[in-house]
């Protein structure tokens, strides 16, 4: 009896077993499309070291990443990629060809935007409270006659500033090193005007508050990122972000070990790339300028390449050109080779 009780149940689990694995080996439901498909039509396929990356609307998993994500992250994992960085740190650049500015005495490049058509400068000591953008049309075009802005004791001048890429915005540095002020004009050629702190008044609150002191200010291509020197003790480069008022947020602080320094040594932000993955400084420790990278958007700087003794060293937009001032004093243009 017992034994016709167990028989029983031993042929009712393997009907149950077989059951079950003929539902798994029935091929799956036609798609709206047609054929085994899912996710709207996309072929779905094994995720193991042998079978087919999975794809999305057509693009393979690896390609996919998230719309605006910065970290390139690829939904379901898979590694993400980037596009390449404008500027190759492999790339060199040739002779040295003589760029006229407008002016006598000793000459301090402070910026120049990334389409080449306007430099911000001073001419003799940066105490001399007053600077000057001037412009051109085009590339093969010599600069202008100045644009002046005069006037400047609130300002500290040997603190750098920054031109934005469109050459109608000039962001100074307060003279006591504790927060920026802007000036705009409405285009090029004309004068700046309306000097206005308000966006950077978060910028200001914090340096008041850590007791540092801000400095060589860049503006990121379109206008949603400062980059600035920060010291207090020791000195770092902080990135502000522009928020939904309209303001500067706190700023965060990028690789203190890239582009930390001491406050008598510090790296002076020079020039950014359109894509914002390369960095150009002069380092006050070595008296050298130095472009750092980043694989991605969002990363750490590294690969730090020395372009030697010179100042203001700055990309154009393709980075198909370098600009810098010599040991000479002269302001100079390299192309790439």
């Amino acid at each position: 009896m017992r034994e016709r009780s167990a028989l029983r149940v031993l042929g009712l689990s393997l009907t149950l077993f077989w059951a079950c694995s003929a539902d798994e080996d029935r091929p799956a439901a036609p798609g709206a499309n047609g054929g085994a498909t899912a996710s709207g039509g996309a072929t779905a396929s094994s995720g193991g070291r042998g079978g087919t990356a999975a794809t999305t609307g057509g693009a393979p998993a690896s390609e996919a990443g998230s719309a605006g994500d910065p970290f390139g992250n690829v939904p379901g994992g898979g590694v993400p990629s980037f596009e390449d960085p404008i500027c190759d740190p492999a790339a060199s650049y040739g002779e040295e060809q003589p760029v006229e500015v407008p002016g006598a005495g000793e000459l301090t490049v402070l910026g120049i935007t990334l389409d080449e058509r306007s430099v911000l400068f001073v001419r003799g000591s940066a105490q001399s409270n007053s600077l000057s953008v001037s412009d051109r049309a085009d590339v093969a075009d010599a600069f202008e006659a100045n644009v002046r802005l005069n006037e400047l004791e609130a300002f500290g001048l040997e603190l750098g500033a920054a031109l934005s890429a469109d050459g109608l915005s000039v962001v100074l540095v307060n003279a006591d090193g504790r927060g920026f002020t802007e000036f705009t004009r409405v285009q090029r050629g004309r004068v700046f005007a309306n000097p206005d702190p308000s966006r950077f008044e978060q910028l200001a609150r914090d340096a008041e508050f850590s007791g540092a002191h801000v400095s060589f200010p860049l503006l990121s291509p379109d206008g949603s990122k400062l980059y600035y020197v920060k010291t207090l003790v020791e000195s770092r480069v902080a990135v502000s972000v522009l928020g939904a008022d309209g303001r500067f947020e706190l700023p965060n602080i990028i690789d203190e070990y890239t582009l930390g320094g001491t406050e008598d040594g510090a790296k002076l932000l020079s020039g950014l790339a359109s894509d914002e993955r390369s960095i150009y400084l002069y380092d006050e420790a070595s008296k050298r300028s130095t472009a750092l990278f980043r694989s991605r958007p969002e990363g750490p700087f590294y690969d730090p390449i020395d372009y030697g003794e010179r100042r203001a060293l700055a990309p154009n937009e393709d980075c198909s050109a370098l600009y810098s001032v010599n040991p000479a004093g002269e302001f100079v243009r390299q192309e790439r080779e």
